[in-house]
């Protein structure tokens, strides 16, 4: 659901955005072009938080936001343990995507 919310709001913002599902697609793609944000959604149990900072750990520049459910304080307590710039909410998150793309992304690409 998050995907096509994000995904639908970036298009809308006309900024380009790529759904990459594994940190095995995260570092290819981190070695090809650094992004300039990196959204971490915590509801995927699968997913090791440090491991995606770890590799974008190599760009200062890249921006990267975990949002995760309000009640699993744990996860999102791992995600600023983790080193991510902005953990938030799934509720604020939301209500707040668009400026946080913006202020991501900056102008339209």
């Amino acid at each position: 659901m998050f995907t096509s919310k994000v995904t639908s709001t970036a298009n809308a913002l006309r900024l380009k955005i790529d759904v990459i599902s594994t940190v095995g697609q995260l570092r290819e793609r981190v070695s090809q072009n650094i992004p300039k944000a990196v959204f971490i959604d915590l509801s995927l149990t699968d997913l090791n938080v440090r491991d995606v900072v770890a590799t974008c750990a190599s760009s200062s520049s890249t921006r990267l936001i975990a949002f995760g459910s309000h009640v699993d304080e744990g996860r999102l307590n791992e995600a600023l343990d983790a080193g991510c710039h902005e953990v938030l909410p799934r509720s604020r998150f939301s209500a707040t995507l668009p400026d946080l793309l913006k202020k991501s992304f900056g102008e339209a690409e």
